[in-house]
């Protein structure tokens, strides 16, 4: 997708566009995706079709593509991982608790756009709302930008030269994983 000079200047005037920017380390081309990524269904916003926007379809896609990408990079850098192992290392990388943990450093709340205070979001918000933004950059930029900001933000936090845990990480190339 190309953008003209006008498409571009129209799109860095959206007041969401920097912060989306600065937080995604690349340059988003539709900040719609981000926005419903941030949209709390207690918004009770609707698109032309009165069909509910929100995070929940994104979060969907999100958590597939993390599994997705997390599957990938286990299977190709623990070759002697069987399918057991690698099953709960990915499950490890993303559960509930990992992703909730993510989304608070990312400090994702920042960005959401909701009807009801924050005391009533629910426990797992912080993951949801990762999740949903990996669905966004899936549909903004594809696969590529997905995987870069998977590793960049996920995988690259997981190697530690002192796992906490010698049993419960795994030794890829000199690296622990937890």
């Amino acid at each position: 997708m190309n953008f003209n000079f006008y498409e571009l200047l129209k799109l860095k005037k959206d007041p969401f566009y920097r912060p989306i920017k600065n937080l995604l380390k690349f340059h988003p081309r539709s900040i719609k995706y981000y926005k419903r990524a941030f949209t709390h269904r207690s918004s009770n916003k609707k698109d032309l079709n009165g069909v509910a926007v929100n995070y929940e379809r994104l979060e969907f896609l999100g958590d597939s593509i993390l599994s997705s990408i997390i599957s990938s990079y286990l299977f190709k850098n623990i070759p002697t991982g069987s399918e057991g192992y690698l099953t709960q290392m990915r499950s490890k990388i993303v559960s509930r608790n990992h992703l909730n943990e993510l989304g608070l450093e990312l400090n994702l709340l920042q960005f959401v756009d909701s009807n009801i205070s924050e005391e009533n979001y629910g426990d797992n918000i912080h993951g949801n709302l990762f999740e949903a933004l990996i669905g966004a950059i899936f549909l903004d930029r594809g696969y590529p930008y997905c995987k870069k900001f998977i590793f960049d933000r996920v995988i690259c936090l997981l190697y530690t030269s002192d796992a906490a845990d010698e049993e419960d990480s795994v030794d890829l190339g000199g690296r622990r994983i937890i």
